[in-house]
């Protein structure tokens, strides 16, 4: 997966940080939402009926990420801060 982080204004403020990923062929937009921990949000998101699209996976010095879809049919990511992950 392409992924590239953009940071911002400086690291000890709060902003607005994110990444870009290549578009994929069916257009589809994807937010994404911190999260503290991957595998407990996953686990709400499918109590609530949402379904998961990937399973967790690491993005090397960054964290853990997963997508789903919710109820109404929108995809969103959720991502697990880890600069250990591997």
């Amino acid at each position: 997966m392409e992924y590239w982080l953009i940071t911002a204004g400086d690291k000890d403020e709060y902003g607005i940080d994110g990444a870009f990923s290549r578009r994929s062929p069916e257009n589809i937009i994807t937010d994404t939402f911190g999260v503290d921990d991957v595998d407990e949000y996953m686990e709400k998101i499918e109590k609530a009926g949402g379904k998961l699209l990937t399973p967790k996976m690491p993005i090397p010095g960054v964290g853990y990420f997963a997508a789903f879809r919710d109820s109404e049919g929108n995809n969103y990511g959720i991502m697990e801060d880890d600069s250990d992950a591997k």
